[in-house]
């Protein structure tokens, strides 16, 4: 005759295997591991895209068990979440020690353009990921990320050199702003890896046409 409470217990011993409970605020493993999981996961979403993308794309990427992810995410959208919001954050960090440096504001313009396209080529993946999914976060995760600040950068800059006499008074600084980050963040859709085109030489070009069309 069966036990009808080994199975109940065979059954709860299944199920905690498969998604072990992890508390909402608990802190995230950063470890080695941790990095490799969220450089798996950008390249997955950055090939098939976020929704097509399953718990066990990333754990075939990566090389571990299913159930091993639960380890470090309760979801697929934390790790979404934590590429984007990592990505982001150093983006800006890099743009803002440059914005707040030395020199004239079209010099400081220039270097913040130059330095995010490079950026963004360097991180090609998770650029890809942040521009392509971020619409797939909830609400409130999306109302934690300093989206605005990279515009806000280039505009506080275009409205110094306007104050400066360095930049031309006729233009509107945010319509600038946008565009900048328009034409620059498009590069994503057409640069790959190895193109003769270095992402050092790419930013200078495109910081110098900006800059050159404004120039007071």
């Amino acid at each position: 005759m069966s036990n009808p409470r080994a199975k109940h217990i065979v059954r709860d011993e299944a199920r905690s295997e498969a998604s072990p409970a992890k508390s909402k605020t608990e802190k995230k493993p950063r470890d080695e591991r941790w990095r490799e999981l969220l450089k798996a996961a950008a390249r997955v979403f950055a090939k098939k895209g976020y929704k097509s993308t399953s718990l066990q794309d990333l754990a075939d990427e990566i090389g571990i068990l299913k159930g091993s992810l639960y380890y470090y995410i309760d979801s697929k959208e934390d790790l979404l979440y934590e590429l984007v919001h990592g990505i982001l954050d150093g983006g800006i960090a890099n743009l803002r020690s440059i914005a707040l440096g030395g020199g004239d504001a079209l010099t400081r313009l220039e270097a913040v353009i130059t330095t995010h396209v490079e950026y963004l080529v360097d991180n090609l993946a998770e650029t890809t990921v942040f521009l392509h999914d971020i619409k797939h976060l909830s609400k409130e995760r999306r109302e934690t990320l300093a989206i605005d600040e990279y515009e806000q950068i280039i505009t506080r800059l275009i409205e110094e050199g306007q104050a400066e006499g360095t930049v031309r008074d006729d233009i509107d600084s945010r319509l600038i702003g946008m565009g900048v980050l328009g034409m620059v963040n498009w590069i994503y859709r057409w640069y790959r890896p190895g193109d003769t085109v270095t992402p050092r030489s790419l930013g200078t070009f495109y910081a110098e046409m900006v800059v050159s069309g404004i120039h007071a």
